[in-house]
């Protein structure tokens, strides 16, 4: 049980690091200096929501994960301060993150065990 924490811990960790960078230095210089600029505490906190989100689950598909992320942008929509425009982006990038969080939260599958051999035995 520890290991499959450990490994999940590890997922996630990665999964938020490559969700950061993409979002703060994707694009071209101009775009992502604007961008880091644009970046606001809340968008943060809504990427971190729905990567618990996604940490609860034991299997994640598309469309739970797209479920999770839709749950996270109905909670910041209530938000008075949050531009909707922003929150409309933050959204379809979170939708868009699914290839890299399939990639990451599918594990390979485990090897095949080699089966004993039984041994004639003399007598």
């Amino acid at each position: 049980m520890a290991k499959a924490k450990t490994v999940g811990a590890v997922v996630l960790t990665t999964l938020a690091a490559m969700i950061a960078g993409a979002y703060f230095f994707g694009g071209s210089d101009a775009e992502a200096k604007k961008r880091r600029r644009l970046v606001r505490g809340w968008a943060m906190r809504a990427k971190a929501d729905v990567l618990e989100s996604i940490e609860r689950l034991s299997n994640v598909d598309k469309q739970t994960y797209l479920d999770a992320v839709a749950a996270v942008m109905k909670r910041y929509e209530a938000m008075k301060d949050i531009d909707a425009k922003e929150l409309a982006a933050l959204g379809k990038e979170l939708r868009g993150y699914w290839n890299e969080v399939k990639a990451t939260t599918i594990a390979a599958p485990a090897p095949e065990k080699k089966k004993a051999r039984k041994t004639a035995t003399r007598r």
